[in-house]
């Protein structure tokens, strides 16, 4: 893939912690969208973090078991609530990065 793995395991939660869940719901159901009973376990490289309104976005490159090339895209609250309520910024998670993402898959 050509990426340096310079930083040090970076694991980003994106079940949409309670608090991240209760400013969601007046946007629109996260148990509508999303399946919290089939939580998802994903590790790779970061290719992207979008923070954007209405939500940041991740993006994701993995492989599957057969080792096939997979980009996942993780949506994530929105950059304001990133910011002010976990810490995050753009020098958060950079492309390059190795992750660990724990996400309910959408329905």
């Amino acid at each position: 893939m050509g990426m340096r793995f310079m930083r040090p395991l970076v694991v980003v939660t994106l079940a949409m912690v309670s608090a991240l869940a209760a400013s969601a719901t007046a946007h629109h159901s996260f148990a509508a969208e999303y399946d919290q009973a089939k939580p998802i376990h994903i590790e790779g490289i970061v290719t992207r973090l979008g923070l954007r309104n209405p939500h940041a976005v991740l993006e994701v490159a993995s492989r599957d078991a057969s080792g096939a090339a997979i980009t996942w895209a993780f949506e994530m609250g929105a950059p304001g609530v990133l910011t002010r309520r976990l810490g995050w910024s753009v020098d958060s998670v950079k492309a390059g990065d190795r992750v660990t993402v724990e996400a309910a898959p959408a329905r």
